[in-house]
Protein backbone atom coordinates (compact mmCIF):
# COMPACT_ATOMS: atom_id res chain seq x y z
CA UNK A 1 0.00 0.00 0.00
CA UNK A 2 1.07 3.21 -0.93
CA UNK A 3 1.56 6.52 1.49
CA UNK A 4 -1.40 8.11 -1.00
CA UNK A 5 -3.85 5.01 -0.38
CA UNK A 6 -2.92 5.01 3.40
CA UNK A 7 -3.75 8.79 3.57
CA UNK A 8 -7.08 8.19 1.42
CA UNK A 9 -8.31 5.47 4.03
CA UNK A 10 -7.89 8.25 6.56
CA UNK A 11 -9.52 10.29 5.81
CA UNK A 12 -12.56 8.40 4.55
CA UNK A 13 -12.60 6.95 7.66
CA UNK A 14 -12.11 10.58 9.26
CA UNK A 15 -15.65 11.40 7.11
CA UNK A 16 -17.52 8.21 8.08
CA UNK A 17 -16.70 8.45 11.97
CA UNK A 18 -17.14 12.60 12.13
CA UNK A 19 -20.52 12.34 10.24
CA UNK A 20 -21.70 9.14 12.62
CA UNK A 21 -20.91 11.20 15.46
CA UNK A 22 -22.30 14.37 14.29
CA UNK A 23 -25.60 12.12 13.87
CA UNK A 24 -25.31 10.42 17.33
CA UNK A 25 -24.35 14.02 18.74
CA UNK A 26 -27.63 15.63 16.56
CA UNK A 27 -29.62 12.67 17.79
CA UNK A 28 -28.76 12.58 21.66
CA UNK A 29 -29.74 16.86 21.35
CA UNK A 30 -33.15 16.10 19.52
CA UNK A 31 -34.00 13.45 22.61
CA UNK A 32 -32.86 15.71 25.18
CA UNK A 33 -35.32 18.75 23.22
CA UNK A 34 -38.10 16.21 23.16
CA UNK A 35 -37.71 14.94 26.95
CA UNK A 36 -37.93 18.21 28.25
CA UNK A 37 -40.74 19.83 25.54
CA UNK A 38 -42.43 16.92 27.13
CA UNK A 39 -41.74 17.51 30.20
CA UNK A 40 -42.83 21.06 30.09
CA UNK A 41 -46.57 20.11 28.28
CA UNK A 42 -46.68 17.35 31.20
CA UNK A 43 -46.22 20.38 34.01
CA UNK A 44 -48.45 22.96 32.07
CA UNK A 45 -51.46 19.70 32.18
CA UNK A 46 -50.85 19.36 35.29
CA UNK A 47 -51.19 23.29 36.47
CA UNK A 48 -54.04 23.73 34.19
CA UNK A 49 -55.76 20.75 35.36
CA UNK A 50 -55.21 21.74 39.46
CA UNK A 51 -56.14 25.22 38.42
CA UNK A 52 -58.85 24.22 36.09
CA UNK A 53 -61.94 25.15 38.16
CA UNK A 54 -59.76 27.78 40.42
CA UNK A 55 -62.29 31.01 39.46
CA UNK A 56 -65.43 29.35 39.43
CA UNK A 57 -64.83 28.00 42.39
CA UNK A 58 -63.97 31.50 44.27
CA UNK A 59 -67.21 32.70 43.12
CA UNK A 60 -69.56 29.52 43.60
CA UNK A 61 -67.77 29.98 47.32
CA UNK A 62 -68.36 33.47 47.31
CA UNK A 63 -72.36 33.46 45.94
CA UNK A 64 -72.95 30.85 48.79
CA UNK A 65 -71.30 32.27 51.39
CA UNK A 66 -73.70 35.55 50.54
CA UNK A 67 -76.80 33.67 49.81
CA UNK A 68 -76.14 31.74 53.50
CA UNK A 69 -75.54 35.18 54.94
CA UNK A 70 -79.30 36.47 53.65
CA UNK A 71 -80.82 33.23 55.01
CA UNK A 72 -79.10 33.46 58.32
CA UNK A 73 -80.79 37.14 58.03
CA UNK A 74 -84.21 35.44 57.44
CA UNK A 75 -83.71 32.96 60.05
CA UNK A 76 -83.08 35.95 62.26
CA UNK A 77 -85.20 38.05 61.39
CA UNK A 78 -88.34 34.92 61.36
CA UNK A 79 -86.81 34.09 65.31
CA UNK A 80 -87.42 38.18 66.10
CA UNK A 81 -90.85 37.95 64.95
CA UNK A 82 -91.64 34.64 66.94
CA UNK A 83 -90.15 36.45 70.04
CA UNK A 84 -91.79 39.68 69.67
CA UNK A 85 -94.84 38.89 67.91
CA UNK A 86 -93.79 41.42 65.18
CA UNK A 87 -95.22 41.51 61.37
CA UNK A 88 -92.01 40.24 59.57
CA UNK A 89 -93.55 41.70 56.43
CA UNK A 90 -92.78 45.31 57.48
CA UNK A 91 -88.83 43.96 58.06
CA UNK A 92 -88.36 42.46 54.93
CA UNK A 93 -89.86 45.37 52.57
CA UNK A 94 -87.38 47.58 54.31
CA UNK A 95 -84.34 48.82 51.73
CA UNK A 96 -81.23 46.83 52.29
CA UNK A 97 -83.74 43.80 53.59
CA UNK A 98 -84.45 42.58 49.88
CA UNK A 99 -82.42 39.67 50.13
CA UNK A 100 -83.93 38.05 53.61
CA UNK A 101 -87.32 37.41 51.76
CA UNK A 102 -89.11 33.55 51.87
CA UNK A 103 -87.04 32.72 49.13
CA UNK A 104 -83.47 33.44 50.90
CA UNK A 105 -83.13 29.30 52.20
CA UNK A 106 -83.78 28.17 48.87
CA UNK A 107 -81.22 30.12 47.10
CA UNK A 108 -78.75 28.68 49.69
CA UNK A 109 -79.16 25.37 48.81
CA UNK A 110 -79.00 26.52 45.30
CA UNK A 111 -75.85 27.50 45.77
CA UNK A 112 -74.72 24.76 47.70
CA UNK A 113 -75.34 22.38 45.14
CA UNK A 114 -72.58 24.55 42.76
CA UNK A 115 -70.40 24.43 45.60
CA UNK A 116 -70.75 20.47 46.06
CA UNK A 117 -70.31 20.19 42.48
CA UNK A 118 -66.92 22.47 41.84
CA UNK A 119 -65.80 21.90 44.64
CA UNK A 120 -62.53 19.77 44.61
CA UNK A 121 -62.21 18.32 48.35
CA UNK A 122 -64.39 16.60 50.38
CA UNK A 123 -63.75 19.38 53.66
CA UNK A 124 -65.09 22.10 51.51
CA UNK A 125 -68.48 20.12 50.39
CA UNK A 126 -69.45 18.87 54.42
CA UNK A 127 -68.36 22.29 55.59
CA UNK A 128 -71.19 23.21 53.44
CA UNK A 129 -73.42 20.81 53.99
CA UNK A 130 -72.78 21.87 57.89
CA UNK A 131 -73.39 25.45 57.35
CA UNK A 132 -76.80 24.53 55.39
CA UNK A 133 -77.57 22.90 58.34
CA UNK A 134 -76.74 24.69 61.04
CA UNK A 135 -78.40 27.95 59.06
CA UNK A 136 -81.87 25.67 57.92
CA UNK A 137 -81.57 23.52 61.61
CA UNK A 138 -81.11 26.14 64.01
CA UNK A 139 -80.56 25.04 67.67
CA UNK A 140 -84.13 25.25 69.61
CA UNK A 141 -84.57 27.24 72.33
CA UNK A 142 -81.33 29.56 72.66
CA UNK A 143 -81.42 32.33 69.88
CA UNK A 144 -77.33 32.74 70.97
CA UNK A 145 -76.18 29.26 70.87
CA UNK A 146 -77.88 28.77 67.20
CA UNK A 147 -76.12 32.29 66.34
CA UNK A 148 -72.50 30.65 67.53
CA UNK A 149 -72.96 27.48 65.54
CA UNK A 150 -73.66 29.33 62.29
CA UNK A 151 -70.99 31.69 62.69
CA UNK A 152 -68.57 28.41 63.52
CA UNK A 153 -69.69 26.79 60.88
CA UNK A 154 -69.80 29.45 58.24
CA UNK A 155 -65.90 29.78 59.49
CA UNK A 156 -64.98 25.75 59.17
CA UNK A 157 -66.36 26.92 55.79
CA UNK A 158 -64.44 29.77 54.94
CA UNK A 159 -60.69 27.44 56.34
CA UNK A 160 -61.83 24.68 54.06
CA UNK A 161 -62.85 26.76 50.73
CA UNK A 162 -59.15 29.22 51.99
CA UNK A 163 -57.14 25.70 52.00
CA UNK A 164 -58.51 24.37 49.01
CA UNK A 165 -58.10 27.60 46.64
CA UNK A 166 -54.66 28.55 47.98
CA UNK A 167 -53.26 25.33 48.64
CA UNK A 168 -51.97 25.78 52.53
CA UNK A 169 -51.98 23.06 54.67
CA UNK A 170 -52.68 25.32 57.47
CA UNK A 171 -56.10 26.37 56.78
CA UNK A 172 -56.96 28.57 59.10
CA UNK A 173 -57.96 32.73 57.64
CA UNK A 174 -55.44 35.07 58.68
CA UNK A 175 -57.04 38.52 59.65
CA UNK A 176 -57.96 39.89 56.02
CA UNK A 177 -57.51 37.08 54.05
CA UNK A 178 -61.13 36.36 53.60
CA UNK A 179 -61.35 39.59 51.11
CA UNK A 180 -59.81 37.72 48.06
CA UNK A 181 -63.03 36.18 47.77
CA UNK A 182 -65.05 38.17 45.07
CA UNK A 183 -67.98 40.58 46.02
CA UNK A 184 -71.73 38.69 44.83
CA UNK A 185 -72.39 40.69 41.57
Amino acid sequence: MTDQMITALIAAGSVLLGGGLTGIITLIGQRMTLKAADRKTQLEIADRDRTRFHEARKEAYAKFLAAAADAEGRVSFETVEKLTNADQSEIVTKPGFENFGPDAAMRMTRQQSIVQILSGSPEVRQASSDLVNAVLRPKRGDFWAAVVTRAEARERFMNAANKELTGRRDSSLTPGEASHLPAEQ
